[in-house]
């Protein structure tokens, strides 16, 4: 039989297309534009047209003893003076301690009959002791502002003749006798008021009552808190057959003499009490 020789297909070869490189296209630098600093505007601060005022006091009742002539403002050392300002605006400024100096007068009167000193207010009394509310008038570059009863300021003075042990308006061998008293019942241990005035306990409260009494009849003393030491203050002051004794050495002297008083005559400057050798330093001062 005729052989049929296997035919060979001719290949083909893979063709390999030709690679195009890639092509690096031209890089374009990222440009810095110039910056421009915000520029701050000057800020003009809003002027105040007016203060107002807060004048806290420690404690809304404060003693005072009736020969006092000085102001009232100048018993109360440990008071603060506030003010804030009221912007152009309507905005406030904080609230910042100030000193009396910063402003042109400052004042401190009882509101019946504007008196500005414990002396001239009891004397207009003619009472043996006052409770009389107070109120503060303050006047800067705006003008003059009152701080009030009605609007916040709540002070009252409380004012009585030193040694008055009995609330009757004079010191006399009585009020020693019930210093004695008391004194002898709280050396005992037992449980004693000075106060035994009930009109007093009614116009000022009980325990007001009880320390405003303290504090009359503690002559080389003055408590006014009933006798008890204050931290990093007062010591204790009790009171005692001491005080009892000066209350009869001024009753005698103001008998004989008319008049006594307290520093130059009966306890001396060594021995008299803060508050009362601060009038009589002033009162000496200001002849």
């Amino acid at each position: 039989e005729p052989t049929t020789e296997p035919t060979t297909e001719p290949t083909t070869e893979p063709t390999t297309e030709p690679t195009t490189e890639p092509t690096t296209e031209p890089t374009t630098e990222p440009t810095t534009e110039p910056t421009t600093e915000p520029t701050t505007e000057p800020t003009t601060a809003e002027p105040v047209v007016l203060y107002e005022y807060q004048y806290s006091l420690n404690g809304q009742d404060k003693f005072y003893l009736s020969h006092d002539p000085r102001g009232f403002e100048q018993v109360y050392a440990d008071a603060t003076l506030q003010r804030r300002g009221k912007l152009s605006d309507g905005n406030f400024t904080d609230w910042e301690t100030i000193t009396l100096d910063k402003v042109k007068s400052f004042t401190v009167a009882t509101v019946d009959g504007g008196y500005t000193n414990p002396k001239a207010a009891f004397d207009a009394q003619g009472v043996a002791y006052a409770k009389l509310p107070l109120m503060v008038t303050i006047e800067d570059e705006f003008g003059k502002i009152t701080l009030t009863p009605d609007n916040g300021f709540k002070a009252n003075a409380i004012i009585g003749v030193k040694g008055d042990t009995n609330l009757d308006g004079t010191c006399a061998a009585d009020d020693a006798a019930n210093v004695l008293i008391y004194a002898a019942a709280v050396g005992a241990g037992k449980s004693a008021n000075i106060c035994d005035s009930d009109a007093a306990v009614a116009a000022l409260g009980a325990d007001v009552a009880e320390n405003f009494v303290y504090f009359l009849s503690d002559v080389n003393g003055e408590s006014e808190n009933g006798g008890a030491s204050v931290a990093g203050g007062t010591d204790a002051s009790p009171l005692n057959a001491e005080d009892a004794a000066f209350q009869l050495i001024y009753a005698a002297k103001n008998g004989a003499q008319g008049h006594a008083d307290w520093v130059a005559d009966v306890l001396g400057e060594d021995v008299a009490p803060k508050y009362s050798l601060e009038i009589y330093n002033w009162t000496q001062a200001n002849k």
